[in-house]
């Protein structure tokens, strides 16, 4: 009975707080949108935290789900002209297979919390990672293979 009506109240000044306005980032800081930021820019297409931001419009409850995003990026990549698609695709399990980069993926940090994370060109002893928090560093493949999770935004050819 007391866990329902604090859960009411809550419920309730999450409402109120989204009514008039107030809203809690989900992301402190935005490392989604700095990562698609970075392979946008990456693949020649000018782009910026603060537009992704505008663009995307994510709820306070939700965000902005992957699909979403892959949507967006591909308005994006359409108006530059590039030449590629962004698709929500499976890492391979031996990241020396990718072929196309950069590839958007992430780590988790723990059971809720997903750390957005670029992957730029491969290199001789692993791949160069653009990380909005860290910078660039280049990461061996293997242990690269343990941090990401499966699920990726990959720029294919049209």
């Amino acid at each position: 009975m007391v866990f329902a009506a604090a859960f009411i109240v809550l419920a309730g000044l999450s409402a109120a707080a989204y009514v008039w306005g107030l809203r809690l980032p989900r992301e402190r800081p935005p490392v989604r949108k700095a990562a698609l930021a970075a392979a946008l820019r990456l693949l020649g297409v000018p782009a910026t935290e603060a537009d992704l931001s505008v663009a995307l419009r994510p709820t306070p409850y939700t965000g902005t789900n992957e699909h979403l995003l892959a949507l967006e990026l591909d308005r994006r990549l359409a108006a530059a002209g590039v030449g590629r698609r962004a698709r929500l695709t499976l890492l391979p399990g031996d990241l020396q297979r990718l072929d196309s980069f950069p590839v958007v993926a992430t780590r988790g940090l723990s059971a809720l919390v997903n750390h957005w994370i670029v992957l730029g060109a491969p290199e001789p002893d692993g791949i160069r990672v653009y990380d909005p928090i860290s910078g660039v560093t280049t990461v061996p493949y293997d242990r690269l293979a343990r941090l990401l999770n499966p699920v990726a935004i990959r720029f294919v050819s049209e």
